[in-house]
Parts: structure tokens; sequence; C-alpha cells
């Protein structure tokens, strides 16, 4: 079986809570649920479910390599019917990143043409 599999970062509590404000019945913008807000570190795209394991264990091993950062909102914008806020870039959270894309893409999971050309954390 198929799966559209992206690697993220849980948002704290505190941080989920405080955007919990900005949430409304304007039926005009898609409302993520509060517990699915998170940063997007890689899209990997569709893969196949026997590949779930490699992937867990390669972003294991790249995020023992890091310790907890602090993330700053960069902007708010909407973005089709989407409320869309980045963070700003910095310089942990973009190695990061890197470390997982090129782990990612030497292991064929990640395909180089289904690269962003710059990383914005959303």
């Amino acid at each position: 079986m198929v799966k559209r599999i992206f690697i993220s970062i849980d948002l704290p509590k505190t941080v989920v809570e405080g955007l919990k404000k900005y949430h409304s019945t304007d039926t005009r913008v898609n409302w993520t649920k509060p517990e699915n807000l998170h940063v997007t570190l890689n899209f990997l795209g569709a893969q196949e479910e026997e590949n779930l394991k490699e992937i867990f264990d390669l972003t294991e091993a790249v995020a023992k390599q890091f310790q907890p950062q602090e993330l700053t909102l960069d902007e708010a914008r909407t973005h089709r019917k989407m409320i869309w806020a980045t963070l700003a870039v910095s310089s942990a959270l973009a190695r990061m990143q890197s470390a997982l894309q090129e782990k990612f893409l030497a292991s064929g999971l990640l395909l180089r043409q289904n690269l962003h050309p710059v990383y914005t954390p959303h």
C-alpha cells in the first residue's frame, strides 16, 4: 500500500495552545486540528509501506545528532484555503533538514527532481 509521507517536528503544547485562539468557524479556511500542527522538514511523497521502517530508522539516526531548539515564527499568510505559517530558518533547523534530505537522497527514498530549491520551514 502506498502512503504519502513527510517528516515533521511536533510543536510544543504551549505553542499549540497559543495557536488555538486563531481557530474559528470560518468555512473559507481549512482549519487543521491543533493536535496536527507541525513543522515540515522533508516531503517524501508517495512511499511503499515496506519503506516505512527505513524512513523511520534514517530519521531517528539524524534526529539523535541534534539538540532541541527554539523556533521563531517568520510570517503567516493565506495559501489556497489555508493559513500558512512559516518559521525563520535557524542554522540548526537548516542543518537537520539538509542532513535528512541527504540521507533520503542517498537511500533513493527521495528523488532529486522532487526537491524544492529552497527549504522553507512551514
